[in-house]
């Protein structure tokens, strides 16, 4: 590639990071991700000069819509702007209803910044999104990372388990509402009336789950210590409750409640976890509604 017509549509970050990393370090002692950027960014350079500039925006709003697909909460057709939109907001990235329809209909490509907010909302690679290089997910990459690992030549496969207290996390299934415990009661009579902006915030959730799945935030001791105060639950309604099950529940007086559902030959109950609770096990009141399961959970460290 001509230099000065690469200059022109690469960024001068790409060349100067690369002339000193070669610079000051053999190829073969660089670091793998340095080595891999460095190689994407050349590749993305190469691939802007070549490809017809409508192709490369009509390639992207495929990637996008793709990705909008596999993303909870995003509707099909009809509304999908609207919700790219509130995604978009949400992940710390701005732009109009007029900009984010234009990406969705291969009018333009966003900026890095959008970019990004748009890989944080979605789950998807940023690389991925912006060029179509690599793998979609992140856990795809991982794998093939570690594939390329184990099979070159000359060098015995290692298990990173156990030279690193770090692995990949599970893949993000699509986002869920996080809703407050009073809209809580009114999720179990109405699911369907539930519309994206009523949510406190949409989360990202490494569980398989249903269009219908909301998160809530623990108040409280009564299920410690399997739950902590500010751990978030995800629960599904579409899942069947069954003994053993963790379950929010609506009682006929309209409070939302958090126990540990209990099917005994002498009546179904609900137990509270943490062993110095009052109470700890009660009948479960007529009428009660079982608003979903808990799937799983996690705790936010900021």
């Amino acid at each position: 590639m001509d230099r000065a017509l690469a200059k022109a549509a690469c960024p001068p970050a790409f060349f100067a990071a690369r002339d000193i990393a070669f610079m000051f370090t053999p190829t073969n002692q660089l670091p793998v991700d340095i080595i891999h950027q460095l190689t994407i960014e050349q590749v993305s350079c190469d691939h802007q000069l070549m490809v017809e500039p409508q192709k490369l925006r009509d390639e992207f709003a495929d990637r996008l819509n793709r990705a909008l697909d596999e993303t909870s909460g995003v509707r099909r057709g009809r509304g999908r702007n609207t919700d790219l939109h509130r995604l978009v907001k949400e992940a710390g990235g701005r732009a109009s209803t007029q900009a984010t329809n234009k990406w969705l209909n291969g009018e333009s490509i966003p900026d890095k910044p959008n970019i990004l907010a748009l890989s944080k909302a979605t789950g998807v690679r940023a690389e991925w999104l912006e060029y179509g290089i690599g793998s979609m997910q992140h856990d795809q990459l991982a794998a093939e990372s570690s594939d390329k690992r184990s099979s070159t030549p000359g060098r015995s496969p290692i298990d990173y388990r156990h030279t690193t207290n770090v692995e990949p996390g599970p893949a993000v299934k699509g986002r869920v509402p996080l809703i407050s415990w009073v809209q809580a009661g009114d999720w179990c009579e109405a699911i369907d009336n539930f519309a994206p902006g009523d949510a406190e915030e949409w989360l990202p959730c490494p569980f398989e789950h249903s269009d219908t799945a909301f998160c809530l935030e623990v108040v409280g001791l009564s299920m410690s210590p399997d739950y902590r105060e500010g751990e978030i639950i995800a629960i599904d309604p579409s899942v069947d409750a069954v003994h053993g099950n963790d379950v929010v529940c609506r009682t006929p007086d309209g409070s939302v409640t958090f126990k540990r559902l209990q099917i005994t030959p002498d009546g179904t109950y609900l137990l509270a976890l943490n062993p110095d609770w009052p109470n700890r096990m009660i009948a479960i009141p007529d009428d009660t509604r079982i608003c979903g399961v808990v799937i799983g959970s996690w705790m936010r460290r900021r």
